[in-house]
């Protein structure tokens, strides 16, 4: 009996797994896979030396790409030189950038690293995201990249392009205005205008850049809200803008404010990450 016992079981758990399909045990992972995506040279300057040698200065701007289905933490990024056949890879006391982190399927370009060249000399340069390890990744095996910058015809350079020239906007500071609390159909509601002081810290003009106020919840989880426009500033100058009149409703979960200028990144800085201007709790909060 006991026999017979056994091979039902069996039978039946055989069954069970025709008809289910055996467990997936290759289900995808969510994990960042961090690669470069690029590495572009930036004209700065050239021209002939004392003797008579032509020189070149330039930028080394290096983009990295999550290519994974989840976001990547904070992580380094390496970029080193290689002067001719015989030289190795080497890297300068700058040359390791810390990006604070970077979401499935997004690209960043980091801050420009400046370089010269003299004598005809080919230069290799090498570029590699996670350098400390820092990162788990679906691919741990393409997070180099090399490129080589080749001296080239002055003619076909076109105008220097002075990579010290881009602005680097930031919020220096913002707070509640016309703060006032009414109760509306039984329910209180807190109204307030946001008024947030803009600067061009960086040694170029910038262009008209947007400014985006969110409501946030206690985790800093955060809800598009209101957009408006910044316009051009000169190196040094800044602005004040103020919002339209916004409402919150005492209760709702999404009781912080953060201000941020140039969210998605799309104007070239000097510093990409300073845009953001960190957390308020709206007045009239009780949660």
């Amino acid at each position: 009996m006991k026999s017979v016992f056994v091979r039902v079981v069996i039978v039946f758990f055989g069954t069970v797994l025709l008809i289910g399909g055996a467990p997936d045990l290759q289900q995808p992972l969510y994990r960042p896979d961090l690669i470069v995506s690029n590495i572009d040279f930036q004209k700065v300057q050239s021209g002939t030396d004392s003797e008579g040698k032509t020189y070149w200065i330039f930028n080394v701007i290096i983009k990295v790409k999550n290519q994974g289905n989840g976001n990547a933490g904070a992580f380094k990024v390496l970029l080193e030189r290689n002067n001719g056949a015989g030289g190795a890879y080497q890297a300068c006391p700058t040359c390791t950038i810390d990006v604070p982190g970077l979401g499935a399927g997004k690209e960043t370009a980091l801050p420009p690293r400046q370089y010269n060249n003299a004598n005809g000399m080919a230069s290799k340069f090498r570029a590699t995201a996670d350098s400390a390890g820092q990162i788990g990744e679906t691919n741990e095996g393409n997070n180099s990249r090399e490129e080589a910058f080749f001296q080239i015809n002055m003619a076909d350079a076109g105008p220097a392009i002075p990579s010290l020239i881009k602005c680097d906007l930031t919020v220096v500071s913002w707070d509640f205005k016309d703060v006032t609390s009414a109760v509306v159909s039984g329910k209180t509601v807190i109204s307030f205008k946001i008024q947030a002081t803009v600067k061009n810290l960086g040694p170029g003009p910038s262009p008209t850049a947007p400014l985006r106020y969110q409501k946030c919840d206690n985790t800093k989880i955060c809800l598009y809200d209101y957009y408006a426009d910044i316009p051009p500033l000169a190196s040094g100058a800044q602005t004040v803008v103020v919002t339209d009149t916004v409402t919150y409703e005492v209760g709702n979960p999404m009781n912080y404010c953060t201000v941020n200028i140039d969210p998605n990144h799309t104007i070239s800085e000097t510093n990409q990450f300073n845009n953001s201007s960190g957390w308020k709790k709206i007045p009239g909060t009780v949660n």
